[in-house]
């Protein structure tokens, strides 16, 4: 009996329709049946057996594709009725993916079975140019090495050259040694994925030092939710050596002797359980570090200094009298701060993190007056500025005492605690607070946060 018996006098059953299946409509959707598969698929040229576009293929049973492998047009879905029912499976040994999508497309409600020590579905062609896969989606896929308790390894899934979005969803693994990797070399250098989304992945009897998600090329967001790596000694749950500019995990599950996450480090060029991706954030994990907040802004500039005008009583950023050029350098361990602005009086520190932040600053500021050596006691005043409101105790006043030396008269330092949103900026002023005017000059000047 086929996978779609006639029920009610219709095929499949009564009720009402599905969600609509591809381009060409129902008329468009074939059936593969696993006691004569070849009677609606394609035949085999040189071991590729390339589907129909714009066609729904339905697997009904385990479907024994030889030693071949199947390429599928991104217009078209692979899918079976449920993963304990169909699936794919290539008794012959042959090297390659078992199921191919070279520019994207979707594999649902189907399991692919003795995968061995090859691939079981692959998104992104072979070779050094192969096309840009736009949209990947894995949903409801069983991936099994063979029988249980005896593993001969092989990844899942992989992706290989320019991907632009890919999506994982409720994907049980048996036996592999990757479940997801990503890594492999285009003619444009790394493999590059614009986002990967992972949930629900649950991950079991894999060999000795296996990798449940290897990521080694590059990446814009990465995110695992509610996975679960049941796995044995020497394994890894997430290895990201490539750079990725957001890592996020949450609620994922950690069985065994393993080593939970290896993460680059941006800063060091090291790996560790704390991603230093410009937003590296873990919730409810062991062994997943959230990447360290932290950012500053510098200029040093003995001698000449940053001539600041001004007038007596009014804050003015650090640098307005400078000339138009930039004064400040980001701190090369910043993450998840950046500098804005093009010009000295311009230029603030912006907060890019994803999520508030609590946390301290310290201003430090070096001033002297522009006519060098005073005879009278002068005030100054530093503060910092958040999105251009003065931020509540950052404010300090002091003076000059008479007859002090320009070069090292005026140090001015304190730190308070701050919150910030994605998207604030901080800014120093200061300002001439004594009665006799005189423009200052600033030697030296930090806002550090940590």
């Amino acid at each position: 009996m086929g996978c779609c018996p006639i029920i009610d006098g219709r095929p499949g059953g009564g009720g009402p329709p599905g969600p609509p299946g591809p381009p060409g409509g129902c008329a468009n959707t074939i059936r593969v049946e696993a006691s004569d598969p070849f009677a609606t698929l394609p035949a085999p040229v040189g071991g590729v057996i390339t589907l129909n576009p714009s066609t729904y293929y339905v697997f009904c049973g385990i479907v024994d594709i030889g030693a071949n492998r199947i390429d599928c047009p991104s217009s078209s879905v692979i899918a079976g009725r449920d993963p304990m029912l169909d699936g794919i499976t290539r008794t012959l040994l042959s090297p390659g993916p078992i199921v191919s999508f070279e520019e994207g497309g979707t594999i649902r409600d189907i399991s692919i079975v003795a995968i061995r020590v090859t691939v079981a579905i692959r998104f992104g062609g072979p070779g050094l140019t192969p096309p840009i896969a736009q949209s990947c989606v894995v949903w409801n896929v069983a991936l099994s090495a063979t029988a249980p308790g005896a593993p001969l390894g092989g990844t899942g899934i992989q992706f290989r050259g320019i991907i632009g979005q890919a999506v994982i969803s409720r994907v049980t693994a048996v036996g592999l040694a990757s479940t997801v990797r990503q890594g492999i070399a285009s003619a444009l250098g790394a493999s590059q994925i614009g986002a990967l989304y992972c949930n629900q992945i649950s991950t079991s009897g894999s060999p000795a030092g296996s990798t449940q998600i290897f990521l080694e090329g590059e990446g814009g967001q990465v995110a695992a939710s509610a996975c679960y790596f049941a796995a044995l000694r020497g394994d890894v749950g997430i290895s990201i050596p490539g750079p990725w500019g957001v890592c996020q995990f949450w609620g994922c599950y950690i069985e065994g002797t393993i080593t939970p996450s290896a993460i680059l480090d941006t800063v060091t060029g090291l790996t560790a359980t704390t991603g230093t991706a410009t937003q590296s954030e873990a919730v409810a994990m062991v062994g997943y570090d959230n990447s360290t907040t932290r950012g500053s802004i510098s200029v040093f500039q003995p001698g000449g200094g940053v001539p600041t005008v001004t007038p007596v009583g009014v804050y003015v950023p650090v640098g307005n009298g400078a000339p138009a050029h930039p004064l400040y350098t980001l701190g090369a361990s910043s993450v998840r701060f950046q500098l804005l602005g093009a010009t000295a009086a311009t230029q603030t520190i912006e907060y890019i993190g994803q999520r508030p932040y609590i946390g301290s600053v310290t201003v430090s500021l070096s001033v002297a007056l522009a006519g060098g050596f005073i005879t009278t006691a002068r005030a100054i005043g530093a503060r910092l500025l958040r999105n251009a409101a003065v931020v509540p105790d950052a404010t300090w006043e002091g003076g000059f005492a008479p007859g002090a030396i320009a070069v090292t008269a005026g140090s001015v330092s304190f730190t308070t605690g701050i919150t910030a949103s994605p998207g604030s900026i901080f800014q120093i002023e200061i300002a001439n607070l004594g009665a006799t005017p005189g423009n200052l000059v600033v030697t030296g000047a930090e806002v550090s946060i940590a």
